[in-house]
């Protein structure tokens, strides 16, 4: 792909900064994933099935942080 413009490299392919690993309990241990400051669930680790089975420990949900 050829693209010419004007506009320098750096604003038209950003670069890509990993996102964020943010481990935090909610309901067992909880593994989020934060991306231009959202918190994202990615994966919960418990002992108790109930956990799993929760609404709010659904994969992708955006997690608030306690006191926001």
């Amino acid at each position: 792909m050829i693209l010419y413009t004007k506009e320098p490299l750096a604003a038209i392919f950003p670069e890509d900064t990993p996102p964020r690993r943010v481990q935090a309990t909610a309901h067992g241990y909880a593994e989020l994933l934060e991306t231009a400051g959202v918190c994202r669930l990615e994966r919960i680790f418990s002992t108790d099935p109930a956990d799993y089975l929760r609404p709010e420990n659904q994969p992708g949900r955006v997690w608030q942080k306690p006191g926001r």
